[in-house]
């Protein structure tokens, strides 16, 4: 089996368009689906440990400022702060299904999407949740639906996988995120005005 980023990779091939993220899903399932049960769950783990990763106030900022409303005030956006928990895992997907590259550099600073070819278009990356499972069932039909999950969850402990309440990092801003990030709400603020 080819390594996760590899598979990250080579499935970003698989969109018709952009924004396609169900078309690089299906193409990360069919190409899950031929590895060995441990390679699945290694997968599945490494999913896992990204999700974990990215849980920084910075991208929550990012998240916030991508996929929430805006309205303009003093000509800056002022963006609704709010977001779920369910949204910021999706969120967090999507940046994982950008591939490794994109990926440190947003770790590191999330300006840097301005200078990145990325669509924003569709930021939510849900599917990535059930590749493991997906692609187990693609071989295993008659085996418990919840194998790679309750495999993974055995595994989770001893690689030192935890799940914070609380973001780590740089703490979020979520009010005048314009001011913090102004590359990116320059850039919103553009794209919107081209929308429109």
């Amino acid at each position: 089996m080819k390594k996760f980023w590899d598979l990250i990779e080579h499935s970003k091939s698989a969109k018709e368009t952009t924004d396609d993220n169900d078309g690089q899903i299906v193409a990360l399932i069919e190409a899950l689906s031929t590895a060995s049960v441990d390679e699945i769950v290694d997968f599945e783990l490494k999913v896992r440990q990204e999700l974990v990763n990215l849980e920084l106030g910075s991208i929550m900022d990012l998240c916030i400022m991508l996929e929430n409303e805006f309205y303009l005030v003093n000509g800056l956006p002022d963006f609704d702060n709010l977001i779920s928990d369910e949204g910021f895992v999706y969120f967090r997907c999507w940046l994982v299904l950008q591939g490794k590259d994109f990926l440190d550099k947003i770790k590191k600073n999330i300006e840097a999407i301005v200078d990145i070819h990325v669509d924003i278009a569709n930021t939510w990356g849900e599917g990535l949740l059930y590749v493991a499972e997906d692609a187990y069932s693609l071989k295993h039909e008659n085996k418990d639906e919840n194998f790679i999950e309750l495999a993974a969850d055995k595994k989770e402990d001893d690689l030192g996988i935890v799940y914070n309440e609380d973001l780590h990092g740089t703490e979020a801003k979520f009010d005048d995120l314009a001011i913090h990030y102004p590359k990116i709400a320059r850039r919103i603020v553009e794209i919107k005005d081209a929308l429109d």
